[in-house]
Order: structure tokens, then sequence, then C-alpha cells
């Protein structure tokens, strides 16, 4: 796994032979991530591919926010009661909240450098963080594991998602890795229904001519994700 010139199995080509230089455009992202040295990781073989009946960029918003994750998600746990915002220019956004700890039985070592024996006194670890590198690729880095994703445009209101999953050393085929991919696919199953919903609620208001769309007052973090994916589009 590298941050030059490709994402897990990505790779990234320049088309029309302007873009700049995948390194430069991916070297914002760096200060970001709290994994300080990607290179560690390995691929573990596990992954998922499948489509989605909704636009890309509903698909990137579905993880923005964390108002949805007690009911969508009631298998996480309840909220750790922070959640934060940022936005790296036109780069990335990223969201970071702190997770419930749980103990794994077996263990399943090694966790990452930097969330080793940190479980606060209130029980939660280290702050989960996923960056959305605008316009559709997804790294989100936990205390055991880096999902790596890509929202790929297959038509208006189709996407093609693919996520891989990258562990330490010589552990990330181990076969107990294989329900940390189980969860993340459930994960994306449930909220599906919602995706397909907003969808559908988008052609129904055209048909109506109606201008309105779904508003992200209440959601700071989804506006900001719109903004960086909104200005690049525009150039």
């Amino acid at each position: 796994m590298s941050m030059t010139g490709e994402l897990s199995l990505e790779r990234f080509v320049d088309i029309d032979g302007e873009a700049e230089p995948f390194e430069d455009f991916v070297r914002p992202v760096h200060p970001r991530i709290p994994h300080p040295d990607l290179s560690l990781l390995r691929f573990s073989g596990l992954s998922t591919r499948g489509p989605i009946d909704g636009n890309w960029k509903l698909v990137i918003e579905t993880g923005c926010e964390d108002c949805h994750l007690p009911w969508t998600h009631p298998q996480l746990g309840p909220r750790g009661g922070t959640f934060s915002g940022e936005r790296g220019g036109e780069t990335w956004v990223a969201i970071a909240s702190p997770r419930k700890a749980e103990a794994a039985d077996p263990p399943i070592p090694p966790l990452l450098a930097q969330f080793r024996d940190k479980v606060a006194d209130n029980g939660l670890s280290n702050e989960m963080v996923i960056v959305f590198i605008v316009p559709h690729a997804i790294m989100a880095v936990l205390d055991d594991h880096v999902l790596t994703s890509i929202c790929c445009l297959v038509a208006h209101g189709r996407t093609l998602s693919r996520r891989a999953f990258h562990f330490i050393g010589g552990v990330a085929t181990d076969e107990a890795r294989r329900p940390v991919r189980d969860s993340w696919e459930a994960a994306g199953d449930q909220d599906m229904p919602f995706v397909r919903e907003v969808q559908g609620r988008h052609a129904q208001r055209a048909e109506l001519g109606i201008e309105t769309r779904v508003s992200d007052h209440w959601e700071s973090k989804v506006h900001h994700i719109r903004n960086p994916v909104a200005n690049r589009l525009a150039v």
C-alpha cells in the first residue's frame, strides 16, 4: 500500500496528460493520516465489490455524519459522544470519532502503533479517522486495520463500490481477520436503503419541478464534502 500512484489495489491514471502528479495531489492528505508508516501495512486479500443503487455522491455522504448510527448500525454500540469534521482545502475531508473499546477473544494483534495501550478512562479507544479524498476515494484508519475504498460512477443513479482491507505484517492474511471485512459489508448493506430512498426522491422532485434537495444545514460534515466536490467538478 502506498500513497504514491496507487491506493490499495487501485491505480490512478492521467488520461489527458494534464493532471497534477498523484504524489502532489495526495500530499495534503498525509498529515491527517494518524498512522506514521503506511509501508507496514499489507493487503489481506480481503475485499468487497458490489453495485449500489444511488449516485456516488450520496454513497459518500452516508459516511460523513453520525446521526444515523444508533438506528442504522445498532451493532456498533452507542455513539462515543464526540464527532468532528475537518476540511483540507480542495483535497480531502475527514471525520473522526472515538470508538467503544472491545476486547477481542482471542486477541488479534498487532494494533497500529499509535493505538496501542491508549484506551481512555471512559472506555473509548483512540479516534477512528475516515478521510474522504475528493472526489471519490476513502481511507478509514481504525485501531487494527486500514480500509481503502473507491466509489466508481457507473450511471447517474448507480455506483460500483470497491473496498480493500489492510493489516500489519504477517498477520494480514490470518483467517481471523475475515470478520472485519464482514462487519464493514454488513454496515454498508444497512446504509443502502437510505441511499436508494434519497436517490428516488431526487428523481421525483425533478419530475415535479421541485428544485430543492436534501439540506446539509444540520450536518456540517456533509457540507464539508459537498463544497470541494462541487468546486472540483465545476473546474
